[in-house]
């Protein structure tokens, strides 16, 4: 897992890999949160996430939250994983619609299809 920063006030490229589930909860919450309160942008790689669960899509969800909270964004770049892909389609996260209070209407669910 690693951050790389993009640049002065730019956004930060968060890349989490391996097993984003339920054992690694809080130490993925820190992660988030930090990076939130360091930058405006954050950008989340996970092309590389070979495992994923419900906990982690919710703590996704709930990022997502404090970042409209803060009037900051948060950036999914999924990629290849089809690890992910196939969490949120088990879990039924795929909407059409996106959530109420999201004033620029980038959920990070919105219109994801399993390909």
């Amino acid at each position: 897992m690693q951050i790389k920063p993009v640049g002065p006030g730019a956004a930060d490229i968060l890349k989490l890999d391996g097993k984003l589930t339920i054992e690694r909860t809080q130490e993925l919450k820190n992660i988030l949160l930090d990076a939130l309160n360091e930058k405006d942008d954050v950008i989340i790689d996970l092309k590389s996430a070979m495992e994923v669960d419900a906990s982690f899509l919710q703590l996704l969800c709930a990022a997502h939250k404090s970042a409209l909270r803060m009037h900051k964004r948060l950036i999914l770049d999924s990629g290849k994983s089809s690890a992910l892909k196939t969490a949120v389609h088990q879990a039924g996260y795929i909407r059409t619609l996106c959530c109420t209070g999201d004033p620029n209407q980038d959920c990070l669910w919105k219109g994801d299809r399993k390909q």
